[in-house]
This record gives structure tokens, C-alpha cells and sequence, in this order.
């Protein structure tokens, strides 16, 4: 059995020592550059799916409600922080058409505008009703 000790010098650096190889090295942390904003409020999501290729806007009309296009879908929606550059989408659809359908998208920015996202939607059972990667850009 190996076992590394880890020795911090300071907040973001230290070294690290392989007990059984006799190898040490040093490590550094940095912080993350933080891309996910605190709201999406008033933005707009234009989701390009990576398989398909269908584009969707998703306008973000204020700080819960969302409506969606293709489809005229609408309803509410709430952002949850994972991390500085991660988060996740929770859409719940109220219109005739979608009453009950749900929406998780986890979102990873790459940048303070755009990344990717995975979507996993619910129809008003809770059966999986879709599945979805792609890219998002926000304006």
C-alpha cells in the first residue's frame, strides 16, 4: 500500500511526499474564474443540440419565469450553483400543451457567455420523455 503525505506551505501551494516510492513534488491550487452568474434574469439561452443540430431560445423574461421557442412553451424556472463555472436548470412547463413536464439542464460555462449542457426532460409521470448535449450561448 502507498500513501502520499501532503504538505500545504501555504492557501494555494505545497508538496507532496510518496512514502513508499520516496518521489516527492509540488502542488499549486488556483481559483476558479467564476462564469456562472449569480442570475439569468432578463437573458437569453440558445441551446444548439450536438446530435441534431436543432436550435431552441429560450428567453429567461425575468427572474422565474421562461418561455421557449420552437413550441411556445412557457413556464418557471430556478438556477442552482454547483461551482463557479457549473449549474443546474430547473424548468417546469405550466402552458396546456406541456402542464407538468419537467426539464433538468446542467449547464458548464466555458466562458462568461457560452458552454455546454446535458437535458434530461420529464413528461407529467416522471417517465423519462428526452435527452439532449449540446452548446449554449447567452446573450
Amino acid at each position: 500500500e502507498t500513501q502520499v503525505s501532503v504538505v500545504f506551505t501555504n492557501h494555494y501551494s505545497g508538496y507532496f511526499t510518496n512514502d513508499g516510492g520516496g518521489e516527492t513534488g509540488g502542488i499549486s491550487f488556483v481559483i476558479a474564474t467564476n462564469f456562472l452568474p449569480g442570475s439569468l434574469a432578463g437573458k437569453t439561452l440558445v441551446a444548439i443540440d450536438g446530435s441534431s443540430g436543432q436550435t431552441n431560445t429560450i428567453k429567461l423574461v425575468n427572474g422565474v419565469g421562461f418561455t421557449k421557442s420552437p413550441g411556445g412553451s412557457s413556464g418557471t424556472y430556478t438556477l442552482t450553483r454547483f461551482s463557479p463555472v457549473s449549474g443546474l436548470l430547473a424548468f417546469t412547463f405550466t402552458n396546456t400543451a406541456d402542464l407538468g413536464r419537467t426539464a433538468s439542464v446542467q449547464t458548464t460555462f466555458t466562458n462568461k457567455t457560452s458552454g455546454r449542457y446535458f437535458l434530461t426532460s420529464f413528461d407529467n409521470l416522471g417517465g423519462v420523455q428526452e435527452t439532449g448535449a449540446g452548446k449554449f450561448i447567452v446573450k
